[in-house]
């Protein structure tokens, strides 16, 4: 039955083979788009327990972390909030570093680049008082070939890098940090500052300081250590799930409508040869069943392609050197699951209805036939 199967699929080729690459291209784009999103959601989540932290403070208004600003003078006060050990504030911002308009640029002081889990593999860490010093990530060293003594422009100001840091953030990792007051200066974000990392001093509990400062902050500040406790982050990557979803409900459809098409085809252009099988003695299921099999094997082989094609466009876009600080795919089992399902579910509904039809053909009728 299974090199039967084969044998029908290989007979119109062109045909068979244009339906494959519609249903691959489905497939591909909900591997790719799994892979990315993926690795957003652990980069995000790596992002909020920078280092040694337990959580972070952000801005309760702000639509996007990103976009969250708080005074510096918040810094100080939480540090000196009973149960709390050391606060640290960070300042995120995008600048232009050659053609890459997404580059990170983080604003730390020296002193707090190790408990925000910075770690220098080569150079030395900036002076605070230094207006031109920052550290490049190894990421960005490796994709944009710099190295320790380089000037680099970031926003049109020059920069010498002298150190070279990693810290398992692809977003950290392929970005610079700089002195505090530097990115504050020259970003134009004055005694501002992104969020406020909180060390919790021995013996505090965690979620007991972690309310207490959302209650001093009440409406200003909100804690965050897991994306579930981001309301707005949750529903991002919730929105990016449904488009997931809504491509492979979308592939479903237009996949299943191009299997039909191309087995009714094929069913109209074989119907003596139906007939044949069953005046020798093939039953109605079993003409059922080389039909689904057919469309199957044709759902299943474009799961594969499609998968290879998701994780060949993912790897293709990573050789840009702006790509490599943005993105780190999760090659998550599930992603490749969801793509199976959604090639099952091709194969089903484009199969369902040319198998039936060709199950009820006669034999009587089908040998005469034209």
């Amino acid at each position: 039955m299974l090199g039967l199967i084969f044998k029908n699929l290989w007979r119109q080729k062109v045909r068979n083979g244009l339906t494959l690459m519609g249903i691959s291209l489905g497939i591909a784009t909900i591997v790719a788009l799994g892979l990315v999103s993926r690795g957003f959601e652990r980069d995000l989540a790596v992002s909020l327990r920078a280092g040694e932290t337990d959580f972070s403070m952000v801005s309760a208004q702000a639509t996007a972390i990103l976009f969250s600003s708080i005074s510096e003078e918040r810094v100080a006060e939480i540090a000196q909030q009973a149960g709390v050990e050391r606060a640290i504030g960070v300042l995120i911002s995008l600048a232009l570093y050659q053609n890459n308009p997404y580059f990170f640029a983080i604003g730390l002081r020296s002193e707090d680049l190790e408990l925000s889990g910075v770690r220098l593999v080569a150079g030395h860490a900036y002076s605070d008082d230094s207006s031109d010093e920052l550290l490049i990530g190894s990421i960005a060293a490796r994709s944009y070939g710099i190295h320790l003594g380089d000037p680099i422009e970031l926003s049109r100001k020059a920069f010498r890098v002298v150190g070279i840091f990693q810290t398992g953030n692809v977003w950290e990792d392929g970005g610079a940090l700089l002195p505090l007051s530097t990115l504050q200066t020259f970003q134009h974000h004055e005694n501002q500052v992104t969020m406020i990392g909180v060390k919790v001093a021995p013996g505090f509990s965690v979620d007991e300081v972690e309310r207490t400062l959302e209650a001093r902050y009440n409406g200003e500040l909100a804690a965050m250590r897991s994306l579930a406790e981001s309301e707005k982050v949750a529903k991002s990557l919730g929105i990016v799930q449904v488009i997931s979803w809504a491509i492979s409900l979308l592939a479903i459809v237009i996949g299943g409508l191009g299997v039909m098409n191309t087995l009714i085809m094929a069913v109209f252009e074989r119907t003596r040869e139906i007939g044949v099988l069953r005046a020798v003695g093939w039953r109605r299921s079993r003409i059922l069943r080389m039909i689904l099999g057919e469309s199957l094997s044709l759902s299943l082989l474009a799961a594969v392609i499609g998968s290879l094609a998701g994780i060949s466009a993912v790897w293709l876009l990573l050789l840009f050197p702006w790509a490599r600080g943005l993105i780190s795919p999760v090659y998550a089992p599930a992603i490749f699951s969801q793509a199976a399902a959604v090639a099952v579910g091709v194969g089903l509904l484009g199969g369902l209805y040319p198998a039936y039809r060709a199950s009820r053909i006669s034999p009587r009728e089908a040998l005469r036939y034209e």
